[in-house]
């Protein structure tokens, strides 16, 4: 008996896919006015609203609407469950070229591991040039998301030895992981890591009284 054929993955970028949204009010004669007068994502192309669509003679002002409002966008997405409007937003975002610029490439990150596609938040994260903080933190934050502890703590190690700054999130995101699996231990070191780096202890207690209680030891929580 022959074996069933590998499962078909979909394409990496994705490419755009005709999208509509319904506006609160007329559009200007712009590609896309400010987020605020968008209402709701809808996938049917024949929706009676104004299409997502860039034309490839897109002037520069243009652009800059466009870089301000996919954030907006994305959330649309995020908020609404809707992963095929995040897919199709990417790939417009490839098209103009922003698929490695840090600000969208963070928001995309974001979005993905809200829905817990960490294959293709890590996709969008190896194609970025320009990495910060916040794209390490995103990242992590997606394992944490997905109880993938391994990885929360592998990219954390990654992120450490390349000498990128960690940030009062970046290690609540940590400790998440750590507690997610009962890790005392790691998570005693990353509390000494803490003291070391002078972090407040305000900011993560909150996260280390729940780590250190879940562990059952309470009088570390204390």
């Amino acid at each position: 008996m022959l074996a069933p054929p590998p499962p078909t993955l979909a394409p990496y970028p994705p490419k755009p896919q005709q999208v509509c949204l319904q506006w609160k009010t007329k559009p200007p004669n712009t590609i896309l006015s400010s987020s605020s007068d968008l209402l709701v994502s809808r996938r049917n192309p024949n929706c009676n609203a104004t299409q997502l669509s860039v034309p490839s003679n897109a002037s520069t002002h243009d652009k800059i609407l466009l870089h301000r409002d996919w954030p907006a966008l994305l959330q649309i997405s995020i908020g609404s469950g809707d992963v095929n409007l995040g897919l199709s937003i990417h790939g417009f975002l490839v098209k103009l070229g922003y698929q490695s610029d840090a600000f969208q490439g963070n928001n995309l990150i974001n979005m993905y591991a809200k829905f817990k596609r960490q294959d293709r938040a890590h996709q969008v994260f190896d194609e970025m040039f320009d990495r910060n903080t916040i794209t390490w933190t995103s990242l992590i934050n997606g394992y944490s998301l997905t109880n993938d502890a391994e990885s929360v703590y592998r990219i954390a190690y990654q992120m450490h030895k390349l000498g990128e700054e960690f940030n009062e999130h970046t290690w609540s995101v940590i400790l998440k992981a750590c507690e997610s699996r009962n890790d005392q231990i790691n998570g005693e070191l990353i509390h000494g890591l803490l003291i070391k780096s002078g972090v407040c202890e305000d900011v993560v207690g909150t996260s280390l009284i729940s780590m250190y209680s879940k562990s059952g030891y309470f009088e570390n929580a204390e």
